[in-house]
């Protein structure tokens, strides 16, 4: 009798070795982790986008608008701590000073976000928060107070008013430029039609 509850209890033992060992190869897995759709039917405010002119080249929608808010995605900021505070907590920063100008590198995760302290685009005599560049691959880092890394093309659509041009189920790639000065925006949707990456380029350029 003893002899079976000894093989009883060593079976159990392997069992449980054998599960724990599975647990810890699936924790240790290097598979990248799935992006989490965003669930909005509809924005809350939306924003009437002055364009200029639109074309479709290939998969992607290109809209020329005069708007001037796209030079501050997350708003205008005279300095960069107010600027970090529409941003997620745990980010990285990095300064460094090109051509007289402090420039700041921002990142998150998969994200980067570059900035420098500059003159108003506008010409007003004040020092702001610029873009010089991003590559935005987060749902937690929010532009225009709604559009975020998975987010639906409609809800995309309705927040910018774009069901008159956004119509066609083959775009993957909305790009906006600006018609005022240089800078580029790219949001590249998945083919669920789900916003997967926001790329955005300025005309800054330093040596």
């Amino acid at each position: 009798m003893n002899n079976q509850y000894l093989i009883i209890f060593s079976l159990i033992c392997l069992f449980s070795c054998g599960l724990q060992s599975k647990k810890e190869e699936q924790g240790n897995s290097s598979t990248p982790p799935i992006q989490v759709v965003v669930k909005k039917t509809k924005p809350k405010q939306n924003i009437n986008l002055q364009i200029e002119e639109s074309a479709t080249i290939g998969d992607t929608l290109q809209i020329v608008s005069t708007q001037k808010m796209l030079y501050f995605p997350f708003g205008i900021h005279s300095g960069i701590k107010d600027y970090l505070k529409e941003l997620p907590l745990k980010i990285s920063l990095k300064e460094k000073v090109r051509e007289n100008m402090p420039v700041y590198f921002i990142e998150y995760n998969k994200s980067i976000i570059e900035v420098l302290l500059g003159e108003d685009p506008f010409g007003k005599n004040e020092l702001l928060v610029n873009i010089v560049k991003a590559e935005i691959m987060d749902n937690q880092i929010n532009l225009f107070n709604n559009i975020q890394v998975g987010v639906s093309k409609q809800f995309f659509s309705d927040f910018f008013n774009l069901n008159k041009t956004l119509r066609s189920n083959q775009i993957r790639v909305v790009e906006f430029v600006s018609a005022l000065s240089g800078i580029w925006y790219y949001y590249t949707f998945d083919e669920n039609d789900i916003l997967k990456k926001i790329e955005i380029k300025s005309d800054y350029v330093f040596e």
